[in-house]
């Protein structure tokens, strides 16, 4: 959770994962502290990768825009496993614009901090042979004193319909409210199940909350830590990391026990490292 006050604008930012669909929340709460109304901007934007990161990979993806739904979705048909799964961003409040070129959005020689796309207005340009991207303009009007909230969901469904089946359900304040109370039930039973005390309350923090919550998150759901951005399981790392899960998430560390031992040859050595689910990786005979 992330909040600032500027501008005379109060913004409460929340962003997390839902517990099984695959899509990320950010709901936004704006309240306008001064007396004189005030028009805003809310501008997600996002850059599709959708295959490992090779020169050209991205000439693949081919972006569309569902105007009715306010759709922005990216597809890689040439991606080996994944090639019929939708990506998308979507909006509870409707889009005034969108664009799905990543030029379009930041401009020629535009940066992060001054988008081109934000002064004059996001051209709509969708399709193949892009540098792939999704932008989406939405307007929001607060008068003195009001609040508005809003949500942003960037996901990824199985095919067309279920990625149009996500969107419909979490980009609403409703259905991501729901979602958050969810996902914060879970990680309080989780993260409560072993509590350290001493008298550095840092160090209490780190081994209650922090530590596992990176450990299950990070380490064995995303597989995203450092020297790991692909997605890998790897054999040793992924076995060092499950055993602080003994006592808090058993069935998690019993699970990858035998997800590991799948990964053993005749031979004595094992599978260095695997993306799931086609099991594509290296035997290094170690």
């Amino acid at each position: 959770s992330y909040a600032r006050l500027a501008h005379g604008i109060t913004s409460t930012l929340d962003v997390f994962v839902d517990l099984e669909a695959p899509v990320k929340c950010a709901l936004l709460r704006l309240t306008n502290t001064s007396d004189v109304a005030r028009r805003l901007a809310v501008v997600p934007y996002c850059q599709w990768a959708l295959g490992p990161p090779t020169d050209g990979q991205h000439l693949h993806v081919v972006t569309r825009y569902d105007a009715a739904r306010g759709l922005v979705t990216a597809t890689n048909p040439f991606n080996e496993t994944f090639q019929s799964r939708v990506a998308f961003l979507a909006a509870s409040h409707p889009a005034r614009a969108a664009t799905g070129d990543r030029v379009a959005f930041l401009g020629r020689h535009g940066t992060h901090d001054a988008p081109a796309g934000l002064v004059r207005g996001l051209v709509p340009r969708f399709g193949g042979g892009l540098d792939p991207c999704a932008a989406l303009d939405i307007g929001v009007a607060l008068g003195p004193g009001a609040t508005a909230e809003l949500v942003i969901v960037l996901g990824q469904g199985d095919d067309q319909a279920h990625a149009e089946a996500l969107a419909a359900r979490f980009a609403q304040v409703d259905g991501a409210t729901e979602a958050r109370r969810r996902v914060e039930a879970h990680w309080a039973g989780l993260l409560d199940t072993v509590q350290v005390r001493t008298p550095d309350d840092s160090f209490d923090t780190m081994m209650n909350t922090w530590l596992l919550y990176q450990t299950l998150s990070c380490r064995i759901d995303g597989r995203t830590g450092y020297f790991q951005p692909g997605g890998a399981f790897g054999f040793r790392d992924q076995l060092q990391d499950v055993l602080a899960l003994c006592h808090a998430a058993p069935a998690v560390t019993r699970a990858h026990l035998l997800r590991a031992a799948g990964r053993q040859f005749v031979e004595g050595d094992v599978q260095h490292w695997w993306h799931e689910p086609s099991g594509r990786g290296l035997r290094s005979r170690c």
